[in-house]
């Protein structure tokens, strides 16, 4: 008899099946979950379910799966838009399928499913490109819109300073500042006390009550999300704030640490600053729960292996993981031998998530090739590290 006990049983059993492969089996059992319509596991089924339709071949069963998800997934609102066009496309409905994304694009283009939409775009098959990690003569994103240029501040030590000085302060807030203030940065900036005053000069009082919010503690994230959804508003409304957008969401530190690092070990720049951008936040103190510590978090007795890898003796403090340029030098030649035996980047942003040994389980219970990237993303189990690798790969 339905019950919510039943329900997240059947789910937990049709998840199973999925990971084992047996896709009918698991569609069995996710359309049963999906036919309870229980909330807890209603989202979660609905998509699975797509998805065992889409492996097992029915894009029809499955569009019709991820038409509902569409419905009521508030989480990843994009990812069942996203993959109907796939299976449009794979109907023949080629037309069909681009006009969806080119609506994820203009709804969500700083998404991750934004980032896959656009190059689809650019590209209906750009598998071919990607198998490989990028080196910095061929990155794999030349082709994207609004790409980064050098940053405007007086030097880039100001830059590290000020951030160094503010660890845990919010890009997002000195970019609304900056963009109404048209004010340059210095390693004395207050960003609280200076946005409120440039806030209660506003003449618009919605302007103020919105921007306001941005005092109130938000989380990183909101704030962030607050300024994706209005920037073009905001360009509109202050002519600093549309040239220095990208520089200030996506900002690039400790230039000379990073640049000296990646030309050592062959690796990419833009993985460096998406994984510290997302993982720490460019908080050279950072520390997690699962005891990894510094810009590129990393735990110490990993640390200790690669400095010996480096041939650079293993004396090394957790203290000294928080020096930025230790730190950086040891999480990309991380990524660098992370490169050499997984061979593409989304694999090596989970490995650096989950463990290299859990990822080449993954990608052999998947089942896929190796440059089906989108199709092993969305097949990785833990749910912590999946959302990980979309983070990273967008800010990517």
């Amino acid at each position: 008899f339905p019950s919510h006990d039943t329900s997240w049983a059947g789910y937990n059993i049709a998840r199973l099946y999925l990971e084992k492969g047996d896709f009918p089996s698991a569609l069995h059992h996710f359309s049963t979950v999906v036919d309870h319509g229980f909330s807890p596991t209603l989202t979660e089924g609905l998509w699975y379910a797509g998805w065992s339709a889409y492996r097992l071949q029915s894009f029809d069963q499955a569009i019709a799966f991820w038409k509902k998800l569409a419905e009521i997934d508030k989480k990843q609102p994009y990812r069942a838009l996203y993959w109907q066009a796939r299976a449009l496309e794979c109907l023949g409905h080629k037309t069909l399928a681009r006009d969806i994304d080119e609506k994820i694009v203009q709804e969500a283009s700083f998404d991750y499913y934004g980032f896959l939409s656009l190059l689809r775009l650019k590209d209906p098959n750009p598998h071919q490109d990607w198998q490989n990690v990028p080196r910095e003569s061929t990155h794999w994103l030349a082709h994207a819109p609004n790409p980064l240029q050098p940053w405007t501040l007086e030097t880039p030590q100001t830059l590290d300073a000020w951030i160094l000085k503010n660890p845990k302060q919010d890009f997002s807030r000195f970019l609304v500042y900056y963009g109404i203030n048209g004010t340059s940065l210095s390693t004395d900036t207050n960003i609280e006390r200076d946005l409120e005053r440039a806030i209660s000069s506003q003449d618009s009082a919605q302007l103020k009550d919105e921007l306001t919010f941005l005092l109130e503690g938000e989380s990183v994230r909101d704030v962030q999300a607050w300024v994706e959804l209005n920037h073009e508003r905001l360009s509109l409304m202050f002519p600093h704030f549309k040239s220095q957008y990208f520089q200030f969401l996506y900002p690039r530190p400790f230039r000379s640490d990073v640049v000296n690092a990646t030309r050592e070990f062959n690796a990419s720049e833009a993985l460096v600053y998406a994984i510290m951008r997302e993982a720490s936040g460019f908080d050279a103190n950072f520390r997690s729960l699962e005891k990894t510590i510094g810009l590129i978090p990393i735990q110490h007795d990993p640390a200790q292996s690669l400095l010996r890898s480096m041939n650079m003796g293993d004396g090394i403090e957790p203290t000294d993981l928080t020096y930025p340029a230790v730190n950086i030098q040891i999480g990309t030649y991380y990524f660098h031998y992370l490169t050499k035996i997984l061979t593409d980047v989304p694999s090596v942003i989970a490995a650096h998530k989950a463990g290299q040994s859990d990822v080449m389980r993954w990608k052999k219970i998947a089942g896929v090739s190796s440059n089906d990237w989108e199709t092993f993303i969305e097949l990785i189990p833990q749910t912590e590290t999946q959302l990980y690798v979309k983070r990273v790969l967008a800010s990517y």
